[in-house]
């Protein structure tokens, strides 16, 4: 996946539960695109200090990029989101969706490491509205089944 994910509105705000879904979707919709590219400028301004998920996603992401690798396939579909306002701009979402098998090759193409399971997650994110932006506070994939 080399083209980023189109932005939704819902990134300017305002701290909604609609607004908070839209931009769940968003976020984990990047994972493909940062694993296939290496650009993880908007992954940075996005993740929040205390997200471990998104720290673990920046480190996989930089070492596969210094070892001259990257992630082919892996699209994910993204389904049915909720999400419940925690106090005045903090929210949880829990995000429905399927990624699809990819693996990992090197500069040549050469397959270095497969991921056959086309996976059914459930991503469980808190994100919070800063005012001018959102944060992701934490992110933790579920696995619910495989198709």
């Amino acid at each position: 996946m080399t083209r980023p994910p189109t932005p939704p509105a819902a990134l300017d705000g305002p701290a909604t539960e609609d607004n908070a879904v839209l931009v769940a979707k968003y976020f984990v919709a990047l994972f493909p695109y940062v694993t296939s590219t290496g650009d993880l400028q908007v992954w940075d301004r996005m993740s929040g200090r205390t997200c471990h998920y998104c720290a673990n996603v920046r480190d996989i992401v930089t070492k596969l990029f210094d070892a001259d690798q990257r992630s082919v396939g892996g699209a994910d579909d993204i389904g049915f989101g909720s999400a419940s306002r925690i106090s005045a701009d903090s929210f949880v979402a829990a995000i429905d969706l399927v990624q699809h098998p990819s693996r990992t090759v090197d500069r040549q193409d050469r397959v270095i490491e497969t991921f056959p399971d086309t996976l059914v997650l459930r991503a469980h994110v808190e994100l919070s509205w800063t005012g001018s932006r959102w944060r992701i506070d934490g992110l933790e994939m579920q696995r619910m089944g495989t198709q």
